[in-house]
């Protein structure tokens, strides 16, 4: 218990930024949202149902071990929810659990995706996502948006002894943290002080650029990253942003950069289009920094053409495009569909405005475009632009960005895209975990070392 309170000493000053009429309305949330639920079933988000379709039990519940105790797992802190949309954490998890390791991926909702109120169902659950991966749901009293506000020292509490129970559950003893938000931080120490397992930072976004996270989990980035025995970034970029005003880090990090599961897309077939309009598709996030602009003046200048919008729309900017008879908005669809809709396309587009949040961006949908040889049109991302200037048409304004939709469009041969297929190829997903591995015994063979 020494440990945990060393590791936890420092986080009761952070109780005093959470108001108390902030904390009396979270703990009143749940109810509220169950009947709200009830009422309208329409409402409760797809994600939050997804996960409970998965086989699911309790920690009380007899287990069989999962693994040899003397093999690595890998515990995952993550910012984004499983279900909500495959990202690299995700990915990364999936491509371990082919090498072999068992990964334990920490339901970042803490609470607001279970479907009765804490006082109801308090006890923590594990989904099985597959026979190496689990889902850790971890119920708290007081249910709030991951991104709103640092873990109480009572939470952290529930968290790490939910982690234990599930390791002792599965019968693991030897594990390795992933952490990519620094709303873990003091999970990850505890866990760390308690039962040795390395903690790696794994940087994969600037979060700092993004308006909606809380200044106090922003403002503790920099004691995740003295904290991490190792900090990977997914650019070198990213790493050159993150650790500029931190230089003494850089002895520490490495670049392990995002990538493809070829596998899944070159393995799927299309269904057959019913339009014989060339197309154009993007899938992914439609946050603030899609560039409308680009695509409404590629749109409106190439009437000929079809543009196919994959993703569930965030900015209400995007809904200008609707304005376009040629511009078609798909939705949100699930990973597993998102091969076939790649596969009926002539070209696509990565169209982000430059900022802070883009500017450091390895983007994951460059390698899965790449992965079945697509011409790709892209504003000026830096990791794009820099890295794959001679298999992107890279368009700096709304009228170059069009330009470039018509040479990708009007691209013959096969010598591009059999190049881009083989950059997909070696830029697998496959191949970062094997980093990772590598990564988490080399960071285990110091600690072993420091031990003894």
């Amino acid at each position: 218990m020494h440990r945990r309170h060393d590791a936890l000493k420092d986080v009761s000053h952070l109780n005093s930024a959470v108001s108390r009429s902030k904390l009396a309305w979270q703990l009143l949330r749940p109810y509220g949202k169950y009947w709200y639920y009830q009422l309208r079933p329409d409402r409760r988000p797809e994600y939050f149902q997804s996960t409970w379709k998965l086989p699911n039990e309790s920690l009380s519940d007899s287990a069989t071990p999962v693994l040899n105790p003397d093999d690595t797992a890998f515990v995952f802190l993550p910012m984004v929810d499983w279900h909500v949309r495959m990202q690299r954490p995700q990915q990364l998890a999936l491509a371990l659990a082919r090498l072999g390791h068992t990964c334990i991926y920490v339901n970042p909702h803490l609470g607001c995706e279970y479907r009765l109120p804490y006082l109801f169902d308090s006890e923590p659950r594990v989904g099985r996502i597959s026979d190496r991966i689990f889902e850790l749901h971890v119920h708290l009293p007081h249910e709030h948006e991951s991104h709103s506000r640092s873990l109480r020292a009572p939470e952290v509490t529930r968290v790490v002894d939910a982690v234990a129970a599930v390791m002792n559950h599965y019968g693991i003893s030897n594990a390795v943290q992933v952490v990519s938000f620094a709303k873990w931080l003091d999970v990850a120490r505890v866990l760390r002080a308690e039962h040795e397992f390395p903690l790696i930072y794994d940087c994969h976004d600037r979060w700092d650029a993004f308006p909606r996270i809380a200044k106090e989990i922003v403002a503790r980035e920099g004691e995740l990253l003295a904290a991490a025995d190792h900090v990977s970034f997914s650019s070198d970029s990213l790493r050159r942003a993150v650790l500029g005003p931190h230089p003494e880090y850089v002895y520490k990090s490495s670049v392990i950069g995002n990538a493809v599961s070829a596998r899944d897309f070159t393995a799927a077939s299309g269904k057959p289009r019913q339009d014989s309009r060339p197309t154009v598709g993007y899938a992914g996030a439609l946050e603030e920094w899609f560039d409308v602009e680009a695509v409404f003046h590629a749109a409106q200048s190439l009437p000929h053409c079809r543009f196919e919008i994959v993703g569930r729309i965030e900015c209400g900017r995007l809904h200008r495009l609707r304005r376009l008879p040629n511009v078609e908005f798909a939705g949100e669809v699930p990973y597993r569909s998102l091969p076939q809709f790649l596969q009926r396309w002539d070209a696509a587009m990565i169209p982000f405005l430059i900022n802070r949040v883009t500017s450091t961006v390895d983007p994951i949908k460059l390698y899965e475009y790449f992965s079945i040889g697509l011409p790709v049109v892209a504003t000026a991302l830096p990791e794009v632009s820099q890295r794959y200037s001679d298999l992107v048409y890279v368009g700096r304004n709304a009228a170059e960005f069009t330009t470039g939709v018509e040479a990708a469009l009007a691209e013959s041969g096969v010598f591009l895209r059999q190049r881009r297929r083989e950059v997909g190829g070696r830029e697998t997903w496959l191949n970062r975990a094997r980093a990772m591995q590598e990564l988490s015994r080399s960071l285990q063979s110091r600690a072993s070392a420091t031990v003894a």
